[in-house]
């Protein structure tokens, strides 16, 4: 008996390290799974061909409104591990699983074991994290270096360790280098370092310096970037001209945060997002009651809150502050982690049966968030479907030789799938161009971005008669259908181009 007992309690012991392997595995194996199915997207494709130019065109070929640290970055990976779909965004996936084991070092350092576990499954499931986590760009570096920011802040009060201080002013300069927007994740470290000084009774002048010095020590290393972050506040930025900015500024609100929630592949007319709304806010209430009267750290909820805020405002500003807000949820991807922690307060301050309850509820609502993810449903943002290799395999299996491919509306994975597939994509006016010597054949592929700024339609109609004039027979092909309630919502609330499928093939020809 004694024995059975001893062998019980080793297992018990083991049960955390035994979920936490689980959980890690699941969330890697999700992320993998995304990146080897789907094709670059646009941002993805553009990186891609940045980084296949080599170190010397970087410079030049980084756009103003971005960072050139990260196009660095995977140019030298891509170098050791090619710059396939898999080769570039393995960089990326690497730093998705960083940030899981520092989410998971964070909950368990504030709040305990349980808390650690919950946040971690729930960031590892998240729909968005699986939507942009392993996309081959920043987005999960930053979010890694959010968290290890956030991590060695916390350690620093707790501990008034110098080392965690370095680690954090180290940390905080690379995502300067990084993103011009982790400006408003670092002043938000220091209105909650500060909040926290003030607030402790034993606080000392020293630990003050300390803070002051390390803030100094990231401005001192982050001046060879200055003049480029200055380039980008004066080019990027204007005063925009809108009628109504509370209700803009409500709509973009709900809009991100309903992204941050639930992810970008749940359409939010559909009853179950209701109920993963639902879940995600009774969550989040209990946990800012548990937090106030067990007295816990408010970090989480003060930063979900500091970023999303911030960033929605920050929308405004932008040049094409009209579309360019439908970006927020993977420029600030780091609010997930923060979000996963906060949400893990409240389920592990529940009482278990309650707990089980409203985290299978939320479990459901992701699941069905990942399938639609693999099976190319109910996407917010379509463009991050596209099958392109698909479209492209197509085209190579049945094109004639001399056969011109077309590409419109946009989108850069249309041109780099061409160059990858062997073609050189022509321009719609190109057809006009040839004095009578006609292509064997024309495959124009349109890809409807449907933003306000990509509105093509009258010249697309036109280059669609021309075509037929010249060709006798033409069939299309259509990919990833465009949710009718998500258009509904995109056109009635956010004024963009309607659209029914995201990409149209069309194959011009004569018998």
């Amino acid at each position: 008996m004694a024995d059975n007992i001893g062998s019980e309690t080793k297992l018990q012991k083991w049960v955390p390290e035994i979920l936490l392997l689980l959980i890690l595995l699941v969330g890697i194996t999700l992320q993998y799974a995304a990146a080897y199915q789907k094709s670059f997207w646009g941002d993805e494709a553009k990186t891609a061909m940045r980084v296949q130019k080599g170190f010397e065109a970087i410079e030049e070929e980084t756009p103003v409104d971005h960072q050139p640290l990260y196009i660095y970055m995977m140019t030298l990976w891509g170098k050791v591990f090619g710059y396939s779909e898999m080769g570039l965004r393995s960089l990326a996936i690497l730093f998705a699983i960083l940030t899981l084991v520092l989410t998971y070092l964070l909950g368990r350092n504030m709040y305990g074991e349980k808390t650690a576990l919950l946040s971690l499954a729930i960031l590892s499931f998240s729909p968005l994290f699986l939507l942009h986590g392993h996309s081959a760009r920043y987005y999960s570096i930053m979010t890694a270096l959010a968290v290890l920011i956030a991590l060695a802040l916390y350690r620093f009060q707790e501990m008034k360790t110098l080392w965690y201080l370095l680690v954090y002013a180290f940390a905080g300069t690379v995502m300067l280098y990084l993103v011009f927007n982790s400006v408003i994740f670092l002043a938000g470290c220091s209105v909650w370092w500060l909040l926290r000084y003030l607030g402790d009774r034993k606080r000392q002048a020293i630990d003050f310096v300390y803070w002051i010095l390390a803030q100094a020590l990231i401005l001192a290393l982050y001046l060879p970037g200055s003049g480029r972050f200055s380039t980008f506040t004066e080019n990027y930025f204007q005063i925009p001209q809108l009628s109504s900015w509370l209700m803009d500024y409500l709509k973009r609100l709900a809009f991100t945060s309903y992204l941050f929630g639930l992810g970008g592949t749940l359409s939010p007319l559909k009853p179950l997002a209701w109920v993963g709304i639902e879940v995600v806010f009774i969550i989040a209430i209990f946990a800012i009651y548990a937090a106030w009267k067990r007295k816990l750290s408010w970090m989480p909820v003060f930063f979900t809150v500091w970023i999303t805020i911030l960033a929605v405002l920050a929308s405004f500003f932008s040049e094409y502050h009209n579309q360019i807000w439908q970006n927020i949820s993977h420029w600030f991807l780091y609010v997930l982690p923060f979000l996963a922690l906060w949400l893990g307060i409240g389920l592990a301050q529940m009482k278990f049966r309650i707990m089980v309850f409203m985290g299978s509820l939320l479990l459901v609502v992701y699941a069905v968030g990942i399938y639609n993810f693999f099976t190319d449903q109910q996407f917010l943002q379509p463009v991050l479907a596209a099958p392109w290799r698909t479209v492209y395999d197509e085209i190579k299996t049945e094109s004639k030789p001399g056969a011109m491919v077309i590409c419109t509306g946009f989108d850069t994975s249309c041109w780099y799938y061409a160059e990858q597939y062997g073609y050189q994509v022509s321009l719609p006016w190109d057809l006009e161009r040839k004095n009578g010597v006609q292509p064997v054949e024309v495959w124009w592929v349109h890809s409807n971005v449907g933003g306000i700024r990509y509105d093509r339609e009258a010249l697309d109609q036109e280059f669609l008669k021309v075509a037929e004039s010249q060709y006798e027979g033409h069939e299309v092909r259509k990919f990833i259908l465009h949710d009718p309630t998500i258009r509904w919502l995109k056109t009635r609330l956010m004024g963009h181009s309607d659209y029914e499928y995201l990409v149209e093939l069309y194959h011009f020809y004569s018998p």
